[in-house]
């Protein structure tokens, strides 16, 4: 084998030993289980069903790990050794701040407030619901928003931004490389129809656990210190 095939080989296995693959293996079970698991188990509808479409399993497995991984994140600001207005607290802030927010979104959460000032946005709304992320001049733009985030936690913030403890570590790329992957797909499949089309929630829920597990292990690693 040539010497530089080597060097690339050695390069990827030392990369991947890095990584942690669960998503990997998380996509090639839920594919697989639409072919194994053909049988309905509830509501007329099969596992893959259950778990990939809207208001469903992974949808709401992914508010419990938004809303968790924002409480970590909050906890992580107390439990640091740093000063509260340090670059790494005030990065813990934002996390925990944008996380909750997308919980929230996640389920609706302002739907509570029928009748009230926010029913207002009901008339912007493309799904006719009381949230931000569905607006009629944010939803377009949302995959595409969500292709970029996902490519820096799974690679420009680690890469670049390594000395910040509230960005997502290496061995979590893949949790957001292949959600972003996933976005990807279903953003070009407005151009190219004949691409199969996917849930985006089965994707999703891949960087809702990544960020769950990063904020984990930060409050594990602050709490030893």
């Amino acid at each position: 084998m040539p010497k530089f095939l080597e060097i690339f080989k050695h390069s990827l296995g030392s990369f991947i030993k890095e990584l942690n693959l669960f998503p990997v293996f998380y996509i090639f079970v839920i594919y697989i289980s639409f072919y194994i698991l053909p049988f309905e188990i509830l509501d007329q509808k099969t596992f893959y069903h259950l778990w990939s479409y809207e208001e469903y399993l992974a949808e709401h497995l992914q508010f419990i790990l938004y809303f968790s991984s924002s409480i970590f994140a909050f906890l992580n600001t107390l439990k640091n050794k740093y000063k509260f207005f340090n670059i790494q607290n005030l990065s813990w802030i934002f996390f925990f701040i944008i996380i909750l927010f997308i919980s929230i979104e996640e389920i609706s959460f302002i739907e509570i407030f029928k009748n009230t000032s926010f029913e207002y946005l009901r008339e912007f709304n493309i799904s006719n619901e009381i949230n931000i992320h569905n607006l009629n001049f944010i939803s377009p733009y949302l995959q595409s928003l969500f292709i970029w985030v996902n490519l820096f936690l799974g690679f420009f913030g680690w890469k670049y931004f390594s000395k910040i403890d509230a960005i997502p570590k290496k061995k979590f790329s893949l949790f957001f490389l292949i959600c972003a992957f996933g976005y990807f797909v279903i953003e070009i499949r407005r151009y190219i129809p004949a691409i199969p089309f996917i849930h985006q929630e089965i994707f999703e829920f891949l960087m809702a656990l990544g960020l769950f597990l990063h904020a984990l292990e930060s409050f594990k690693k602050y709490s030893k210190s």
